[in-house]
């Protein structure tokens, strides 16, 4: 079987430790190779970025030189809005495309509009909406310590998805998967809009949870990643 590599990127204040579980579940049917954003993680004391466009553009000099062999690309929210731009990216470039790209708690990127300023809240209404968000452990926000770390993280790419502004462009001819949790503030209608940006028809699929419904269900996620990275693959391989 042909090796096919899994790039993922984290969500709001993840790192590439945040795939360990997956990593774990999908075992060596895909390679997995987690990403870093600057300032966590491996990365840690690095600068922290605080727009989507620089991101995107430090994800892709860390994929670039590893696109020759087949691959697929999964995120999570804020991940899921930097796979879309990352993949921007790299067709822009004129480089190998991926052969399946994975959406998780990511409203769709045309349904971006009139985004909230969390990033300039309050300390205390901050961290209350990181509770109402869920994935944000009682350790981490009932500690101090702990907050004086995490909090600029958090505001930083809070700040990076809040100014996002959506550019239409055309769509990719290229599979979409959306994963979606049934209790999470992201709508159906929002996840549904995926559409717009795949020539592909999307699979949505829903998952009992709020926005980490992710860590609930991570061995089905990751046997619907394999199944359909390989199917991907093999389709590409027809055409």
């Amino acid at each position: 079987m042909v090796n096919v590599n899994l790039f993922c990127i984290p969500f709001a204040g993840g790192n590439r430790y945040s795939f360990l579980s997956l990593e774990k579940a999908i075992g060596g049917a895909l390679t997995t190779i987690p990403l870093d954003y600057p300032g966590r993680g491996t990365r840690y004391g690095e600068p922290l970025l605080k727009r989507l466009d620089v991101l995107c553009e430090d994800l892709f000099k860390q994929v670039r030189g590893k696109l020759q062999e087949p691959y697929a690309i999964y995120g999570h929210s804020m991940g899921g809005l930097l796979t879309y731009l990352l993949t921007k990216k790299i067709r822009e470039e004129r480089l190998p495309l991926p052969v399946h790209l994975f959406i998780s708690g990511s409203r769709a990127p045309s349904m971006r509009r009139d985004m909230p300023d969390y990033h300039k809240l309050p300390r205390p209404q901050f961290i209350e909406k990181l509770r109402s968000l869920g994935g944000t452990t009682d350790e981490i926000l009932n500690s101090e310590e702990i907050l004086e770390l995490y909090e600029p993280i958090l505001r930083a790419d809070f700040e990076a998805v809040e100014t996002y502004e959506y550019a239409p462009c055309d769509p990719f001819d290229i599979p979409l998967t959306v994963f979606n949790g049934l209790s999470d503030r992201i709508s159906r209608e929002q996840a549904e809009a995926w559409q717009r940006e795949t020539t592909f028809p999307i699979v949505l699929r829903e998952f009992p949870g709020d926005h980490f419904f992710i860590l609930e269900h991570t061995t089905v996620i990751a046997s619907l990643i394999v199944r359909n990275v390989h199917a991907g693959f093999s389709l590409k391989n027809t055409i």
